[in-house]
């Protein structure tokens, strides 16, 4: 690949991302004028996130090993830092679920308050 090949595929990749962003920051900015929208897409964000993390540590119950970047957690070789992962994921999905419970209270409430 040539210096110009690797400028036109920089300069494709700098406009596709800026033209996608800035069409997001328009359907963002269109939604965000709806009272409902900030809570439900926090709502949305909440439960995702939680299900990602509920995968992890179903992964790791079952495997009994976490990956890490290098290598991998081994529940019967690093005990202490396997549960000490396991304990850490639990918390977030504590804290997920505790901001899901307040968005839909919120919902509930009055539809979302002021933005």
């Amino acid at each position: 690949m040539t210096l110009k090949d690797m400028l036109i595929a920089i300069g494709r990749t700098a406009l596709l991302c800026g033209g996608l962003g800035l069409a997001l920051y328009a359907a963002i900015s269109y939604a965000a004028q709806y009272p409902v929208f900030v809570p439900a897409a926090a709502l949305v964000a909440a439960i995702f996130v939680t299900l990602l993390i509920f995968s992890d540590i179903r992964y790791a119950l079952l495997n009994g090993l976490i990956p890490a970047k290098t290598s991998s957690i081994r529940k019967d070789e690093q005990p202490k830092l396997y549960w000490s992962f396991i304990a850490f994921d639990v918390a977030c999905i504590c804290a997920a679920l505790a901001v899901t419970v307040v968005v839909l209270l919120r919902l509930a409430d009055g539809g979302g308050g002021d933005n």
